[in-house]
């Protein structure tokens, strides 16, 4: 067992103590003490001193004030270097403890996301870009922080009671793939298709009229459809995928086929039936809020299943108001956490965690999976050549493993058509998955 001295412990230091003590270091048994003499007075147990009281030979985190406030307002946050790791929350000047900052204080702010509380310069899609985090412009973004945190923590621990028991987590693999078009060019309604002919023949895009000529014609497969080779690499390399459906009404950035054809219906629902499924809310559906139950409601009845898995489409993710209407509407676990800019660590973290609303100051049930790699990050925001896509998801990945997390994954089966700048990129995604599982 490992018994805390917290003697003014808050909500906002139990979910932080918890997360980083039992569900990353995997130590089962946790007690609080509040007295500072019953504290000293235990014997045969492991400690940790998480006050402004000395107590000799117990490892120390000197709290800051940060996790006593229950608003969210602007911090001045300095960041330093400790052992080679950004630190914040820094001890007053002439104070030492085990770390020389408040390392519970610093992972809660980051996991929290406590920054997309306060005001930001929205992207053109309304998001809170990577640019702007604290993780990228201290170049921690590719680190998993909390994780390494609570590795560096843990030593400090074990170093003073060896006999300590914890059990650290194993590292999974999620694939999970997002379904915007199921089809390039077949089912849609008439007047899409004839808009698309004469938009590609007005601006010379020739491959692709060749391609939606031929498909239409019936001499080729449709190129989105990929759904035969994904499942092959189901069985190749041992996958248990997930697949979200966008099932909106046509929109400018929601553009599947109309979710009432028989054809999509029963794509879905023969999908369903192997895989799990879940919910990619349109694009529209954030500014139309009815619109999410009635999506939510449209998958079950297509799936025969309850939904309750989600993902943003365009990852258009607003604190707290998304996670809070998803949560309203029965959705239980979240993949939306990650940037489209830049791979990485959005939340610093390598592995699933239960949504701290800071709005409410309470925690959730909304389970909330962090993704790392995404296709169109490496194609189309970062420009990347299909082996320079490689390199530098074979380092996030490894950053991963490190720490035994959970690497999550975005592919869409639209990336996998070798076609119109995605050449290539089949061999990327075998190559991740290749590594991935290793």
């Amino acid at each position: 067992m490992l018994l805390i001295y917290c003697p003014d412990r808050t909500i906002r230091h139990t979910y932080i103590l918890d997360l980083m003590l039992k569900q990353l270091l995997g130590i089962r048994s946790i007690a609080y003490a509040n007295n500072l003499a019953d504290f000293v007075a235990e014997e045969q147990v492991a400690k940790l001193n998480y006050s402004t009281a000395t107590v000799a030979n117990v490892p120390q985190i000197l709290p800051h004030s940060f996790l006593a406030q229950t608003n969210v307002e602007p911090l001045d946050l300095y960041c330093t270097k400790v052992n080679g790791l950004t630190a914040a929350f820094q001890l007053p000047a002439g104070k030492s403890a085990s770390l020389p900052f408040d390392v519970f204080a610093w992972c809660f702010y980051l996991v929290s996301r406590y920054e997309e509380y306060l005001p930001y310069e929205p992207d053109q899609h309304g998001r809170f870009s990577a640019a702007q985090s604290i993780s990228y412009q201290q170049d921690f973004l590719s680190l998993p922080l909390v994780d390494l945190w609570s590795r560096a923590l843990l030593k400090i621990i074990v170093a003073a009671y060896p006999d300590l028991e914890y059990q650290l987590p194993p590292y999974r693999y999620q694939a999970t793939y997002d379904i915007d078009h199921a089809f390039a060019f077949k089912y849609k309604i008439w007047w899409r298709q004839l808009g698309a002919l004469a938009r590609n023949a007005k601006n010379k895009n020739w491959a692709i009229l060749k391609d939606q000529l031929r498909t239409l014609g019936g001499r080729q497969a449709d190129p989105y459809f990929n759904f035969a080779y994904l499942q092959q690499l189901d069985q190749q390399f041992g996958l248990q995928p997930i697949y979200f459906w966008l099932v909106g009404n046509y929109g400018k950035h929601d553009k599947n086929i109309d979710p009432s054809h028989p054809i999509f219906q029963r794509l879905i629902a023969d999908n369903a039936r192997q895989f799990k499924v879940g919910i990619h809310p349109s694009y529209t559906s954030n500014e139309a809020s009815p619109l999410l139950l009635t999506e939510i409601s449209r998958l079950q009845d297509i799936a025969k299943q309850k939904i309750t898995r989600s993902r943003q489409h365009y990852l258009k993710l607003h604190l707290p108001t998304t996670y809070q209407r998803l949560i309203a509407h029965g959705i239980k676990e979240d993949y939306t956490m990650g940037y489209a800019q830049e791979m990485g660590f959005r939340a610093s973290m390598a592995q699933p965690f239960r949504w701290f609303d800071l709005s409410t100051n309470q925690v959730t049930d909304l389970v909330v999976y962090p993704f790392q790699i995404m296709d169109v990050t490496l194609q189309s925001y970062q420009k990347l050549s299909p082996e320079e896509a490689i390199k530098k998801a074979t380092k996030i990945i490894a950053q991963t493993k490190a720490v035994q997390g959970t690497l999550v994954t975005i592919w869409h089966n639209s990336s996998l058509s070798e076609r119109w700048g995605w050449e290539g990129w089949r061999a990327v995604y075998e190559a991740i998955l290749a590594e991935a599982i290793l």
